[in-house]
């Protein structure tokens, strides 16, 4: 069943922001007014409340103190500027601004799950090109912007040698190749956030005086690549 998230202002414009934030059907945004849901929040129908506080602040924090007790288990939420709420112990989460979609899904208590059409797969790893978290066998890590870049050009052509000039070219858009002691760094970087054993690396190798090769080591023939560094 969808989770029922109600947004409770006098505005619309929040309820449509969070309804295109919300793509897809597990989840349903409705539009409610203050007295409405004073007199429904104990229905136990809404899974999130989230007060639009930010033209009248004062009227969203004595709201959600009153819903507070009736709103069972749903969290409440108000937007407001930054306001003194510090004395506020009623536990009501205070943001100020309108939620985001992995914020929302922390909020119901779910995990969030990547669009697999946004997800690259080699083997047991997997790149969420979305969040730029790195799965390895189930142990998850975030990456650099130029960590990712790289590891995704990598995993976008498995199997393929990468010259230094490429890959040069396509990370830090230079021609030059004078010094890739920087490239080098980075390749050591992501080899660790993958797991390979320094010296001997399974998924990262080098092939010599060329470049850099990404394998799925279940599928590799086991031919061609040096480990380095």
């Amino acid at each position: 069943m969808p989770k029922q998230i109600w947004v409770v202002g006098d505005s619309m414009a929040m309820a449509e922001t969070l309804r295109r934030t919300l793509s897809g059907q597990r989840y349903v945004v409705k539009s409610v007014g203050r007295e409405q849901a004073l007199h429904e929040a104990a229905s136990g129908l809404p899974d999130l409340i989230i007060l639009d506080g930010r033209s009248v602040p004062d009227q969203a924090v004595e709201l959600a103190r009153r819903l507070r007790p009736q709103a069972s288990s749903a969290p409440v939420v108000a937007v407001v500027p930054s306001i003194d709420v510090a004395r506020d112990d009623s536990g009501t989460i205070y943001r100020d601004h309108v939620p985001a979609e992995d914020d929302l899904v922390a909020l119901l208590g779910e995990e969030q799950t990547p669009n697999e059409a946004h997800v690259l797969r080699v083997g047991k790893i997997a790149l969420d090109l979305d969040a730029h978290r790195l799965d390895v066998d189930g142990e998850v890590s975030t990456l650099t912007p130029k960590q990712f870049r790289l590891l995704s050009l990598f995993m976008s052509h498995p199997g393929q040698v990468l010259t230094r000039k490429q890959l040069m070219k396509e990370v830090w858009d230079t021609d030059y190749t004078g010094d890739t002691r920087t490239l080098d760094v980075h390749i050591h970087w992501v080899r660790e956030k993958l797991g390979d054993v320094p010296g001997r690396p399974k998924y990262l190798q080098t092939v010599r005086r060329v470049g850099y090769r990404f394998v799925d080591p279940t599928e590799q023939a086991g031919a061609g690549a040096e480990s380095s560094l």
